[in-house]
């Protein structure tokens, strides 16, 4: 099992503050504190957003999609919208699931896919595409989500480069903390974007046996080629 710092800090999707300021490519994002929320003050932080692009909002501690958004326009928000944020901060205030994180949408990531891929003891052994559901942005398999298993050397360039620094990272991270302990598995899950950058997602980092284990079995069983 991996580390239980690295585990606990992985929960908390405010590690991504920690791999921005580690030149990690990431969407734009932000995090709000839950006692602070109410509706007319949420609406009022999403109505002076830099863009009127499209933003996803979830909890920072969280999986598999739960209460995950996508508001269409934040400077434009509907009677739908409201009832989404209202459900949101009435999660958040009973301080089980974190801040409300903000992100920019990657369109890329129904466009093309979200890739993860799976390390273990420092080297890539799987790779996964996930693919969206007609007229969903999830993919997860939650809400129609379909993945696809890579062969060997199907897995992106981009991916392999960016985990490997993320592995690294993540390793150099519990040397620094001075207990010996290593780095064993790791899931790093992200998008390509138009310009060829791998961009790591809101999901991003699984150092989460649970997050692999399904991956991994389902490669091993079906006989899927380790990349």
């Amino acid at each position: 099992m991996n580390p239980a710092s690295i585990t606990l800090w992985n929960t908390n999707k405010t590690y991504l503050l920690d791999l921005e300021a580690a030149h990690f490519p990431i969407p734009q994002t932000r995090f709000l504190d839950p006692s602070t929320l109410s509706l007319p003050t949420l609406r009022q932080t999403l109505s002076s957003h830099p863009t009127s692009s499209p933003v996803v909002l979830k909890p920072s501690i969280s999986a598999s999609a739960f209460c995950t958004h996508l508001l269409s326009n934040p400077h434009d928000l509907s009677s739908a919208d409201d009832a989404v944020l209202a459900d949101l901060i009435a999660k958040l205030s009973t301080g089980d699931y974190g801040a409300l994180m903000l992100q920019a949408y990657v369109p890329e990531l129904v466009a093309q896919g979200e890739y993860s891929l799976i390390f273990i003891e420092g080297r890539c052994t799987h790779a996964v595409r996930k693919v969206a559901a007609s007229g969903e942005f999830r993919v997860n398999w939650e809400f129609g989500g379909r993945q696809v298993f890579m062969e060997s050397g199907e897995a992106p360039e981009a991916g392999l480069a960016t985990a490997t620094r993320m592995w690294e990272w993540l390793s150099e991270k519990l040397r620094s903390e001075g207990t010996g302990e290593e780095l064993m598995y790791m899931r790093l899950d992200g998008a390509i974007r138009e310009d060829g950058e791998f961009v790591v997602i809101g999901r991003s980092i699984r150092c989460l046996f649970c997050s692999l284990w399904k991956i991994v079995l389902h490669a091993l069983y079906n006989s899927v080629t380790p990349v």
